[in-house]
């Protein structure tokens, strides 16, 4: 009986999901490099990616939308970079993504694109400290720590550093192209206790050590 339930609820959540991947990033940082590198790779693969466009503008009748894609994607991937934490709408993005991953096991592959990853976790770089400050003085307590603990949470999952590759870009969204088709041929998407690592070279990396990622 638990067979049969369990089965209808993967159904349920496969005929209501619309992208393969949802990205998250800060556009004037990596829209032109890394993240549409990454979205044009995986479109040339067929797979299907939600990219917002740089047209949106920041109102709060977006958020609903932005939820929803983020919400009916399989895989979602942050791309940290040094301005991520600037942006409320990445941090606000974070947040549905942590809340997707809890709820239904979605996938989460952070990129660290210019920033360590305990930059991410404990917002010790100076422009994520800045930015928390300034938020600090206009924003609940509540949104805060919302947000850093997601930043936190992510921060400590393993994923890709373009440091592995000697800064190589290509390199980079090339590991993240294949970590995507590879998690989407299993089925084991949502499974977060046996994360997919992408063979003996190169690994994802977590916070502290490559060769031991931290495994949700």
């Amino acid at each position: 009986m638990e067979e049969v339930i369990n089965l209808h609820l993967k159904h349920a959540q496969e005929t209501c999901e619309l992208y393969d991947v949802f990205l998250s990033f800060r556009g004037e940082d990596t829209r032109n490099n890394i993240a549409g590198l990454v979205y044009r790779d995986l479109k040339r693969e067929g797979i299907k990616v939600y990219m917002d466009s740089p047209s949106l503008e920041g109102g709060e009748e977006i958020k609903p939308a932005l939820d929803e894609a983020i919400r009916r994607s399989k895989i979602s991937i942050p791309i940290f970079s040094e301005g991520y934490a600037e942006s409320k709408w990445c941090l606000r993005e974070l947040e549905e993504i942590v809340k997707c991953h809890r709820s239904n096991g979605q996938k989460i592959l952070p990129i660290f694109y210019g920033v360590e990853p305990t930059d991410v976790s404990h917002q010790t770089s100076r422009r994520y400290a800045r930015a928390f400050h300034r938020y600090s003085e206009k924003n609940e307590v509540q949104t805060i720590q919302n947000w850093k603990q997601s930043l936190n949470f992510v921060g400590g999952i393993a994923g890709y550093d373009l440091k592995q590759v000697n800064g190589n870009e290509s390199e980079l969204v090339q590991l993240i192209v294949d970590w995507v088709l590879k998690e989407l041929r299993t089925n084991r998407l949502g499974d977060a206790k046996n994360p997919i690592l992408l063979g003996d070279d190169i690994n994802p990396i977590g916070l502290g050590d490559a060769k031991n990622p931290i495994i949700l």
